[in-house]
């Protein structure tokens, strides 16, 4: 047998290993859809929640680009509830979605448009006396003790060096 036989009987043994062990990776399940409103526009940014009804587990994702989310690692079983909510569409609800190991599921969503009601809000504030409007960049407020100026240099007194000087009986 050559060389070159060699070299690809030994990738072809290297391939055909890895196929069962990528396999045995898989220990859980997923779910992914899309979530489009009834006119078929992507909704993005809406919150996809999946709860595990036996045992209250609960994951959360957002839906990114078309309206596309992706769940991965779920615990085998279920039953699972789907809950999808976004600003300006009624939510949506789907129960009893079960999975099996390795299983993806695809659930997608069609929202209905919905106006929603915010509270009133009131917001009350009283104007600071020492802020001043004319002034547009940071300020530092100063102690009273640093306002008055600088203080004067302190002098040394050479008094007790001239004492020293004169008692010295060497002089």
């Amino acid at each position: 047998m050559t060389h070159g036989c060699r070299c690809l009987l030994w990738w072809g043994v290297a391939a055909s290993a890895t196929g069962p062990l990528a396999a045995q990776g898989v220990t859980g399940a997923a779910v992914q859809g899309t979530v489009t409103s009834t006119a078929g526009a992507a909704v993005e940014e809406a919150t996809v929640r999946v709860t595990n009804l036996a045992t209250g587990e609960r994951r959360e994702t957002i839906t990114h680009s078309g309206g596309r989310y992706a769940l991965d690692h779920l615990a085998v079983g279920g039953p699972y509830r789907l809950e999808v909510r976004a600003l300006g569409f009624a939510p949506a609800e789907r129960t009893g979605v079960a999975v099996s190991q390795g299983q993806r599921v695809w659930q997608d969503f069609r929202l209905t448009p919905a106006a929603i009601r915010l509270e009133e809000l009131t917001v009350r504030a009283r104007a600071d006396p020492e802020l001043d409007a004319g002034r547009t960049g940071p300020s530092l407020t100063l102690p009273e003790c640093e306002r008055r100026g600088p203080r004067p240099p302190r002098t040394k007194t050479h008094a007790p060096t001239q004492k020293l000087a004169a008692s010295n009986p060497g002089d």
